[in-house]
């Protein structure tokens, strides 16, 4: 178990295990919760916000783990890589289900001249960018060859970012209360208000690029028809 002024410690205060196992718990029931929908609503695109409740259960499953084995720095930097990266899918879930709903509910299905199909797409492309970015730097800071001393160099600034007095690295309730629990309670709201009761059936969904190039080509072959009435 994790102590204060423990020198082997990666901690520099002493953990919760009962917090940890707590949002452990809370958001494996809200992922089985999401996966349960998505097999009823069936909505393939609900995999997102399913892998995003998964990597939360995995952030929380090596917190709990590095607690107990504080003097492990290979499960401190796995849930502290996690915890980063994590919330990245819910930020994309978000973003197809903006594209989706400006798709259903809008008159010409467009914000700003922008088509719903390319909120998602461009959103979710960035997102998908700054995953890339971030496992990288991930991969990196964690590489078998780097010295552990500056890997923990590295978490220390990251933790003391705001000075030596800073109390956030001290607290864990700022962890709690500013970064799980805003994403606990971002899968909760989706469990309450699904997008797959909202937007249900499949003509809700958005076409897939295919079916919008097939729908421009027949289109085109349309007025490209000679009219009767001439």
């Amino acid at each position: 178990m994790a102590q204060q002024g423990d020198a082997e410690s990666m901690w520099q205060f002493s953990p919760s295990l009962g917090a940890s196992i707590t949002f452990l718990v809370l958001f494996f029931l809200t992922t089985a919760v999401h996966l349960g929908q998505a097999i009823y609503y069936k909505q393939k695109y609900c995999w997102v916000i399913i892998m995003s409740g998964i990597w939360q259960v995995l952030t929380y499953i090596f917190r709990t783990v590095s607690i107990q084995q504080p003097d492990s720095f290979n499960y401190y930097a796995t849930w502290f890589i996690l915890i980063l990266i994590a919330p990245l899918w819910t930020n994309a879930f978000v973003y197809m289900v903006f594209g989706r709903m400006v798709w259903n509910y809008t008159d010409d299905r467009r914000v700003w001249r922008v088509k719903a199909q390319h909120f998602g797409f461009v959103f979710v492309l960035l997102d998908i960018v700054s995953f890339v970015i971030q496992v990288y730097g991930a991969a990196k800071a964690t590489a078998k060859d780097a010295p552990t001393d500056k890997l923990r160099i590295i978490f220390r600034i990251c933790e003391y970012a705001q000075g030596l007095d800073s109390s956030i690295p001290l607290h864990e309730a700022y962890q709690y209360s500013l970064d799980s629990l805003p994403m606990l309670l971002a899968l909760v709201a989706f469990n309450a208000i699904h997008p797959g009761r909202i937007m249900s059936g499949s003509k809700s969904d958005l076409p897939s690029f295919r079916m919008q190039e097939n729908r421009t080509q027949i289109g085109s072959a349309d007025a490209a028809q000679p009219s009767h009435f001439e």
